[in-house]
């Protein structure tokens, strides 16, 4: 009986390291692939995800990737959703082995949380014209889709040029002695 246990023990690590692995190994050779720079690891906010960050074509992408055969809950979306809007990333893929719960498929959908399994990898490595959509939601077929910046608070103040913007008026006393150009 203790025989049983040890092997069925040895079998789950087994199994957790190698499905851990294989997914982080599939994702670095599409990065590869897809023309993905600036690749980082972030701060990781659970053991079971390893949080990867990339460019790609003037789009930023964080990408959450399954570690082992753990089921995805509601927290955990939350909270790569939550850690991608806090860094100002608006594209944001799971990345996993398969997913069979539809409330979790649901909560996905709804954050907006696109979803790599092993088969859309597999598309991506083999022909990077001819991609089939996995997503969880209907999105285009290029991994390059526009972000969705609709919640974004972060605002860009204008670039302030007297000069170009036309105006003439001088803010300094011998600065009204001379004639400027309007424009460059």
């Amino acid at each position: 009986m203790d025989l049983i246990i040890i092997i069925l023990v040895f079998y789950f690590i087994y199994k957790k390291l190698i499905i851990g692995n294989s997914n982080l190994t599939m994702f670095n050779k599409v990065a590869i692939k897809q023309g993905f720079s600036n690749i980082r690891n972030l701060a990781s906010i659970s053991t079971k995800y390893n949080l990867i960050s990339a460019d790609a074509k003037g789009e930023n992408f964080l990408f959450a990737i399954k570690i082992g055969p753990s089921e995805i809950s509601n927290n955990d979306i939350i909270a790569i959703y939550e850690r991608a809007k806090k860094i100002h990333i608006h594209n944001v893929v799971l990345v996993t082995d398969y997913i069979n719960n539809s409330n979790i498929i649901k909560k996905l959908s709804s954050y907006n949380i696109e979803v790599w399994d092993r088969n859309k990898m597999l598309l991506l490595l083999r022909d990077v014209t001819e991609i089939t959509s996995t997503t969880v939601n209907a999105q285009s077929n290029n991994i390059l889709h526009t972000s969705n910046a609709s919640d974004d608070k972060c605002e860009i103040e204008p670039p302030f040029d007297p000069i170009k913007d036309g105006r003439t008026e001088a803010h300094s006393i011998l600065g009204s002695l001379f004639n400027k150009p309007n424009k460059l």
